[in-house]
């Protein structure tokens, strides 16, 4: 049941007359100086709560609850398995975060964020004070009150962030820059959301120039028609020529809409790992590390010829992502000009 607003305004007095320390001969304890921070931000959290409901916004729905919804939208699907495994991988990374910089009291931006609230639901449970994704398959908002701060999803463009500069201590991007148009403007966005000093842990797969770099996978079994690195050797017309005869008249994906998803959807942005890398080196962030995620099981015979072919080395053909840490310094790194200048 909904609190009256009246008792809502009670309960925050009530947290900040409890914010004075107590002290021993003037001393604050350790411990009395962790329990008022510990009110003071269930105080913050209070009041933004208040702020929502003063702006005819829902009241956040609890952690438990939520998950509790995922629990049953997840059960409910034919794809359980690979729901649940995305799941875990959202858990996962946010945990490599957390390792990273404890998130306990900060403020966190997920870039390309799951619109199931994988992330989301974690994020609170290691007590974030504020964790807010952002994705454009985010159809409607959704709020979370958790132990120690609200957690939101909302539609927005990564290139185009609605946020003032400095928002956020830390930000945290999956799976998402192998689709992102520009990613120059991405991490431009980043930088300026980003507090001086924050991190932005950054991981991404499959790229363009890997063996699956066409995302087939997203519609099952059919991929496995699509022969490794086909997508940078054929041309839709070479491609569809090559696929008519062994493509199932009952998969999941006409074959005219396999091709024109590899080739001309705005769902992949066909940006190569030489061109992905160069985006980072040029970008106004810091790069702490870069490492190559690397796929494996591969023909070595085929993997030669692709790479005779389209110019790539084997190791740059088999780097099927990218995972970087990235932190705002006070000063932008310049940008590198043209070679000779």
């Amino acid at each position: 049941m909904e609190q009256p607003l009246e008792a809502r305004f009670t309960s925050v007095r009530t947290l900040l007359e409890a914010a004075s320390p107590r002290t021993t001969c003037g001393v604050a304890l350790p411990s009395e100086v962790r329990r008022v921070q510990d009110v003071l931000g269930q105080a913050t959290l209070a009041i933004r709560e208040l702020e929502r409901v003063a702006a005819g916004q829902p009241v956040p729905r609890s952690l438990e609850a939520y998950r509790l919804e995922i629990d049953r939208f997840n059960a409910g699907r034919p794809n359980v398995e690979l729901l649940n495994a995305i799941r875990n991988y959202n858990h996962t990374i946010i945990d490599a975060l957390h390792q990273i910089h404890p998130l306990r009291g900060m403020t966190v931006l997920d870039i390309g964020a799951s619109p199931h609230g994988y992330a989301l639901e974690h994020a609170l449970a290691l007590g974030a004070a504020s964790y807010v994704g952002i994705g454009l398959d985010v159809h409607e908002p959704i709020c979370v009150r958790g132990p120690a701060g609200l957690g939101e999803l909302q539609n927005q463009n990564a290139e185009q962030l609605h946020f003032a500069d400095g928002s956020f201590d830390l930000i945290v991007s999956m799976s998402t820059f192998e689709h992102v148009a520009h990613a120059d403007r991405v991490l431009a966005e980043i930088r300026r959301v980003l507090k001086p000093g924050g991190q932005a842990l950054v991981t991404f797969e499959p790229i363009w120039t890997c063996a699956y770099g066409h995302h087939l996978h997203h519609f099952g079994p059919v991929s496995s028609y699509m022969p490794d690195w086909a997508q940078l050797i054929w041309t839709k017309e070479q491609a569809a020529d090559a696929l008519a005869s062994v493509w199932p008249a009952d998969a999941t994906l006409s074959l005219a809409d396999a091709i024109t998803w590899t080739y001309d959807s705005s769902a992949i942005n066909r940006i190569g790992i030489r061109e992905m890398r160069d985006y980072f080196d040029r970008s106004p962030l810091r790069v702490d590390w870069i490492v190559p995620l690397m796929d494996d099981g591969r023909d070595q015979e085929r993997l030669a010829f692709v790479s005779e072919t389209v110019g790539l080395t084997r190791e740059e053909l088999m780097t099927k992502g990218l995972t970087a840490l990235l932190t705002r310094t006070q000063i932008p790194n310049p940008t590198p000009g043209p070679p000779g200048a």
